[in-house]
């Protein structure tokens, strides 16, 4: 075996180990090591299956906090200088862009993040907090 990874030939040498071994007669006892590949395979399986339990628990998991999302934002157009309410219009989520006022109303989820310029209050979503 060492001559032949130095030679690069390893077919050869293989098939005369193979050859060797089968022609001689071994009269001893063999050993049998077959709780190796039952254990081994038992282990691939309870992996394979606890992967897929975390799999599972993970989409549900990922499914509930998309379902907590809010879908549409109330934007604002202020007035200049009076910070007054000109304009009020609900759009789908996926049209808030950077710039925009959004407007919540107490009750309602946050649809997106931001910095607060008027007002105040107290936010209690379990989707901001990344709680279930």
């Amino acid at each position: 075996a060492v001559v032949s990874t130095q030679s690069g030939h390893y077919g050869r040498d293989s098939v005369a180990v193979l050859l060797h071994s089968v022609l001689t007669l071994n009269t001893g006892p063999v050993e049998v090591f077959f709780e190796t590949s039952l254990m081994l395979y038992t282990f691939v399986s309870l992996g394979r299956w606890i992967e897929n339990i975390a799999k599972g628990q993970t989409s549900a998991a990922l499914s509930t906090l998309l379902s907590m999302q809010a879908h549409s934002a109330r934007i604002v157009t202020l007035e200049e200088g009076t910070m007054d309410v000109v304009h009020e219009e609900n759009i789908e989520i996926e049209y808030v862009q950077k710039g925009d006022i959004v407007k919540i109303l107490p009750g309602a989820k946050v649809p997106v993040d931001g910095v607060v310029i008027s007002g105040k209050s107290t936010v209690n979503d379990p989707a901001v907090m990344a709680t279930l």
